[in-house]
């Protein structure tokens, strides 16, 4: 994956021909890794210089109010009209790269944002059995299209605050692999996981199964925590 920068836009030459000509090569980057159904980690640090950019202009919108102002003229009724005082070819130049850049994201965004809506549609999530009363730890049992392997993950959700509110975040480790079987249904893999795990007598199993085969760690993965996160908190 072709990275940029944190700060791309004050490396460097500061430009707006060299800078679009960084940009679109790492936006041609991001395209391609879509083109093959690759959301992670790229739409994450898209949406993260996306908000930057987004930031920067509105902090710059903020302080430009409180630049110093020059009287231009008196107009009749004594209205002073003001003209702002002019700002450094430097800042010039990097406002409008923000301005080329932030659409230009914009578009790629969309896109990002489109498939992960189309791709979360071919994954669903369901508990193997009852849900127990408990359901923050359990396990996971990931079946990805045609792949012949469930994979199964111990999970484990934990509450987090921040400035905007509360949420929960879904904590995951590998724990083994079964060849899809008569004898290795999820509700078999299931009584396997208490036989050998006795801490977890009654665990919340669920299967995440897609309906075509994707990439997992760039994309299946990814979407599947947020899905099990949403079923349980529904259900829960």
């Amino acid at each position: 994956m072709a990275k940029l920068s944190k700060d791309w836009l004050f490396e460097d030459h500061i430009d707006l021909e060299y800078k679009s000509y960084v940009l679109l090569a790492y936006l041609q980057d991001i395209s391609r890794a879509f083109e093959v159904q690759q959301l992670y980690p790229h739409l994450a640090d898209l949406v993260e210089h996306y908000n930057t950019l987004i930031n920067i202009r509105a902090e710059h919108e903020r302080l430009e109010n409180q630049f110093p102002k020059e009287l231009k003229a008196i107009k009749p009724n004594f209205q002073l009209e003001y003209e702002k005082m002019g700002r450094p070819e430097t800042l010039e130049e990097i406002i409008e790269i923000i301005e080329y850049a932030i659409p230009v994201m914009e578009k790629r965004l969309k896109e990002g944002r489109a498939l992960y809506e189309e791709l979360a549609k071919t994954i669903h999530v369901s508990s193997v059995g009852l849900l127990p009363l408990q359901t923050d730890e359990g396990y996971l049992l990931m079946m990805n299209g045609n792949e012949p392997e469930t994979q199964v993950y111990n999970f484990n959700i934990t509450l987090f605050s921040d400035p905007r509110g509360k949420y929960r975040a879904i904590h995951t480790s590998f724990l083994a692999d079964y060849r899809r079987s008569i004898s290795n249904t999820p509700e078999q893999i299931k009584l396997e996981l208490i036989r050998v795990n006795r801490h977890l007598p009654n665990p919340a199993t669920l299967t995440v199964e897609s309906e075509i085969t994707l990439p997992f760690h760039e994309t299946l993965f990814p979407i599947a925590k947020r899905a099990v996160v949403k079923f349980l908190a529904e259900t829960g």
